[in-house]
């Protein structure tokens, strides 16, 4: 389809998908930082607790450490006095000749190094113990503070890149809003060029319903008026339905209306043979009602609605005299004659 309006319409469409698609693409992102906001918040709590926990339980190992060590310094105090005085004692008993110090001195020192070490073999375990778990809980508590930092600028990131995508995601739509009203302006001049599938396939395109026939321009109000209006609405209704403009002209139709029903659509005739034999004539163009279901057309088949009634007076008119403009009382009219029922 090389139509201009077509093409125009084409480059509106791919714009706008083009726009659409950023929009789209933009709000995925966002979506994406803010549940990876929410997600490293509740992360955070979650560290942050653990290391609280932590870090109160390495205050309690360091202090309970601490006690050990001060008991064990404590107990072991006083025999290392004693150890220390017996040693001298025995460096002074020792006899050069055999370097033997005295037995009893040296027996002394060897229970005062027993105790000792009984003495060490009740705390150092424990003293151990409590050292191994005080160096795992200050390494956690270095994870997780490392792992706060971690995530905190994790989140200082995500929120950068939030405020990015929301100003991204504001200007998308209406980038997106702009192309979309672009397009809808100029749908209706390309619908006039296309077929019935090209033009439900850009209507699809744009999120419109479907249409069940082709879309051609309005014929203009030529007779000017209300009435004017209607016969203009029919035309084209009719138009679209293979009836040519030649063969409705519009001041003759209204040389109808004028003479059948004075230009009210809610006109009805009680009193001719139509009426006596139960069909009144109805409407602008004063159809009676058999002939109205007869020429209606689908979705036009209320006998008053104006355009509905003048769509089925002028069907009936052309297949009975080929044109509105043949019908006998139209012609009397244009040769200075008075009307006469059609």
């Amino acid at each position: 389809m090389s139509n201009a309006a077509v093409r125009r319409l084409d480059h509106d469409i791919a714009k706008l998908k083009s726009a659409q698609s950023k929009d789209h693409a933009d709000n995925a992102s966002l979506r994406h930082d803010e549940k990876s906001i929410k997600s490293d918040t509740k992360q955070v709590k979650r560290e942050h607790d653990k290391f609280e926990k932590n870090d109160k339980s390495l205050a309690s190992d360091k202090n309970q450490l601490a006690k050990l060590t001060a008991s064990e310094q404590s107990a072991l105090a006083p025999l290392q006095a004693e150890q220390q005085q017996l040693q001298t004692a025995y460096d002074a008993s020792v006899d050069p000749t055999t370097g033997q110090g005295d037995p009893s001195i040296a027996a002394q020192l060897a229970n005062v190094e027993g105790q000792e070490a009984a003495v060490q073999g009740r705390f150092d375990p424990r003293i151990q113990s409590e050292q191994s778990d005080e160096s795992k809980l200050q390494a956690a508590v270095s994870r997780g503070r490392a792992d706060l930092r971690g995530l905190h600028t994790d989140i200082t990131s995500a929120k950068k890149s939030e405020k990015h995508d929301k100003s991204a995601a504001k200007a998308d739509a209406k980038h997106v809003k702009n192309d979309r009203k672009v397009a809808l302006k100029d749908l209706k001049p390309a619908e006039y060029k296309l077929g019935l599938k090209g033009t439900n396939k850009r209507r699809e395109e744009l999120g419109l319903k479907k249409v069940s026939q082709v879309i051609r321009p309005g014929v203009p109000n030529v007779v000017g008026g209300q009435v004017g209006k209607w016969i203009a609405e029919a035309q084209t209704i009719l138009k679209q339905h293979g009836i040519p403009l030649s063969k409705m002209n519009a001041h003759d139709l209204d040389i109808i209306i004028e003479h059948e029903s004075s230009g009210n659509p809610n006109a009805v005739n009680n009193w001719d043979s139509n009426a006596a034999a139960g069909h009144p004539s109805e409407g602008l163009m004063q159809t009676i009602g058999p002939t109205f279901n007869e020429y209606k057309l689908p979705g036009h088949g209320q006998i008053l609605n104006p355009v509905d009634n003048i769509i089925a007076g002028v069907r009936y008119a052309i297949s009975r005299y080929g044109s509105i403009s043949n019908v006998p009382g139209v012609r009397a009219v244009h040769a200075g004659g008075s009307y006469v029922g059609y």
